[in-house]
Order: C-alpha cells, then sequence, then structure tokens
C-alpha cells in the first residue's frame, strides 16, 4: 500500500512538475490594458487540481508510448465560460480531443474586467501527456 501511495504521489508531482501555467495571449483586436485578469475558482492551484483530476490517458495510447504536449488555446468570455478552443500543437487525434474537453468542461471563471465591464481574454494552456 505504501508503494502505491508513493507512485501515486510521484505520478501527481511529475504531473505538477510538467505543468505550465496558463499564459494570456495579446490579440490584435480588443483591449490593450486589462484591469483585471480572468481568475479561475481557487487560481492557479484550481486549475492544476482540475487538470490532474479531469486528465484520462487512454491506456492503449499509454502502452504504445503516444505522448506529448498538447497546446490549446482559448477564450474565457464575459460570462466566464471558455469558448474558442483551438489547438495550436497536435500530439494525436485522441489526446487532442480529450485536451478540448478538459478545457471545455472548466468550471466558470470570474471574467477578465476592463473599465468595471467584463470582457473576453485568450488565453494558451499547454496540457502534457506523459507515458
Amino acid at each position: 500500500m505504501k508503494i502505491l501511495l508513493f507512485i501515486i504521489s510521484i505520478h501527481w508531482l511529475v504531473l505538477i512538475q510538467d505543468y505550465e501555467e496558463v499564459r494570456p495571449i495579446e490579440a490584435d483586436y480588443g483591449f490593450s490594458e486589462i484591469d483585471s485578469w480572468p481568475k479561475y475558482p481557487n487560481g492557479l492551484e484550481g486549475i492544476y487540481y482540475y487538470i490532474i483530476e479531469s486528465l484520462e490517458y487512454p491506456e492503449d495510447l499509454e502502452k504504445e508510448g503516444t505522448g506529448g504536449k498538447v497546446v490549446v488555446k482559448y477564450t474565457v468570455n464575459e460570462e466566464g465560460e471558455t469558448e474558442q478552443i483551438e489547438v495550436l500543437q497536435s500530439v494525436h487525434p485522441i489526446l487532442d480531443s480529450i485536451s478540448v474537453s478538459i478545457i471545455n468542461s472548466m468550471d466558470q471563471w470570474i471574467p477578465a474586467m476592463q473599465k468595471g465591464k467584463p470582457i473576453k481574454c485568450t488565453y494558451i494552456q499547454p496540457i502534457s501527456f506523459n507515458p
């Protein structure tokens, strides 16, 4: 039992270590200054936890050694929902689909604000699949 817990702990540590922070990107349109960025429930820790808990690595792909980093671009809209989800860097169609599904089903964010009004904000999110 101790070995299993140790392996699970190491697996979580590897997932968190390979996880990269959500990065906002600048668009050619919209506001250049944002008063407050979108906030996910429980902040960055909440994003880490959500992705780790939601990630389901298909056993067959893991056994084949298929893995890598799927990079997803998405927008947090004025209502705090994710939309316009697009894979920027593909690894495998199934892993791409899992990544899009994870982003699509995220809990509601607190939207970005500009001059007291909610605005859209676009992010890039890498999601690592390590066989």
